[in-house]
């Protein structure tokens, strides 16, 4: 059951994810911030837009949800729920990884991702 409700005009959002297993409920959600290596502004145009589309795949095909992202020009914050069977390092090795190796091969952009991320669990 999903469940999102905007109030006011300051547009206060609140996003309530239960999901179930066999043998139990969960609502798990992982805030993820990461740049670039060096901190280089290339996540701009072309990149930003094929980036969305891309961490929009790999939630499709891993069965995130994607509550919020925000592509800046030099990093991304991406807030997502997943099963209890992923690991946040499992999370990232999927977004990160994959999206860097098809903007590297796609649009012949050297991307490399800083290997640290921030993990703030709630």
């Amino acid at each position: 059951m999903r469940l999102h409700s905007e109030r006011s005009e300051d547009v206060l959002e609140c996003r309530y994810m239960r999901e179930s297993t066999g043998n139990a409920i969960y609502d798990i959600q992982y805030h993820f911030v990461w740049i670039p290596k060096y901190r280089k502004r290339v996540l701009e145009g072309r990149i930003k837009d094929r980036l969305a589309e891309l961490f929009q795949e790999c939630s499709e095909i891993n069965e995130f949800y994607i509550l919020e992202l925000s592509i800046q020009a030099d990093h991304v914050h991406i807030l997502l729920s997943a099963k209890p069977r992923y690991s946040p390092s499992e999370i990232m090795r999927f977004m990160k990884g994959g999206s860097s190796r098809v903007i590297r091969e796609a649009l012949k952009v050297g991307l490399c991702f800083n290997l640290e991320y921030r993990d703030e669990r709630e």
